[in-house]
């Protein structure tokens, strides 16, 4: 271990011309320096949560686009949020972010004793 302390530099060096490098203490092998291999991301496949769905549900309706209504009512909740206002249909007690919770303390003041 101590020579390959004093020669990690050359060590790695010949790593990454492909050798294979194994370290040794007391003649037992204990650790290998390789060229760094970046990992490969596994391939996504569509589907993979389907089993968590409703039996027989629709994903055609994914590919959709929103009809007007709908999307008239999240963008009317997204500028309400914006706003600072609340969201119609929240329930009772829900605050615009960043503030307490009605008849709440801030939060992180209730973990403090």
């Amino acid at each position: 271990m101590f020579e390959a302390k004093t020669h990690l530099s050359a060590l790695v060096e010949r790593a990454l011309a492909g050798e294979e490098i194994v370290l040794t203490r007391h003649g037992e092998p204990v650790a290998r320096i390789v060229p760094y291999a970046p990992p490969t991301p596994a391939p996504r496949v569509f589907g993979a949560f389907a089993h968590l769905l409703p039996e027989g549900a629709d994903l055609g309706r994914v590919k959709d686009p929103l009809p007007k209504a709908e999307l008239r009512l999240w963008q009317a909740q997204a500028e309400a949020l914006d706003a600072g206002g609340a969201v119609a249909g929240a329930p009772s007690g829900m605050a615009p972010v960043g503030e307490p919770p009605v008849g709440g303390a801030p939060i992180g003041e209730a973990l403090v004793g």
